[in-house]
């Protein structure tokens, strides 16, 4: 969908950020009702939202401690050893190639296709199924952006389910299976993989009838 068509609106229903005014999110043919992100994380749901920097991070903190943030929420007793949480940290940098000296460096000293990796280290140590991207590779360098596809490549390997919100046309067509437009908060089309075109997904985004 375009800008305003409500796309991020609804990832923030999905991960529980913002009230659902009707009908039922169902995960694995079950229906859960998230009202919180916490309750979204216990389902193992993980959201990479499109404003890293006020969302997404911790500017302030390590990466160490942004990486371990999440899974807090999973851990009934918070209080760990700082070694272990390094050791994790620094596998984490190693598995999404972040460059920094050390996982104590502070995430708003890292460029930005660094600190969206710190984004994605965070949601892999909570062992989440479901990730919800918005806007990915937004005010992120070339390079940056293959490592995130190959990323979410990787992801669905491993059978976990990718939900992607995207206004780059050539990275929704080259990495989706299935498209669905939006427009003014209503879901406009379900594009199969053989229908998603540059000339289908404009045409329902701008005109087209409701689905």
């Amino acid at each position: 969908g375009m800008a305003g068509s409500g796309r991020s609106e609804l990832m923030s229903v999905l991960f529980g950020g913002s009230h659902l005014d009707s009908g039922e999110i169902y995960i694995n043919g079950k229906a859960v009702k998230h009202s919180s992100p916490k309750s979204s994380i216990q389902n193992k749901m993980c959201f990479i939202t499109e404003d890293r920097q006020n969302t997404g991070l911790f500017l302030e903190q390590t990466i160490a401690q942004n990486i371990i943030i999440a899974n807090l929420i999973n851990v009934k007793k918070f209080i760990q050893k700082r070694s272990d949480d390094h050791k994790t940290a620094e596998k984490l940098m190693k598995l999404h190639n972040i460059k920094a000296g050390s996982s104590k460096v502070k995430v708003v000293a890292l460029s930005g296709g660094n600190q969206q990796k710190v984004v994605l280290a965070k949601w892999f140590n909570t062992n989440g199924e479901i990730f919800i991207f918005d806007e990915p590779t937004r005010g992120i360098d070339v390079g940056s952006k293959q490592e995130i596809y190959q990323i979410m490549v990787d992801l669905l390997k491993q059978g976990k389910a990718i939900i992607m919100v995207s206004s780059d046309m050539p990275e929704v067509i080259s990495m989706s299976d299935r498209v669905i437009a939006m427009k003014k908060g209503e879901l406009i089309a379900l594009l199969k993989k053989d229908e998603v075109t540059e000339e289908n997904i404009l045409k329902h985004s701008i005109g087209g009838k409701e689905i």
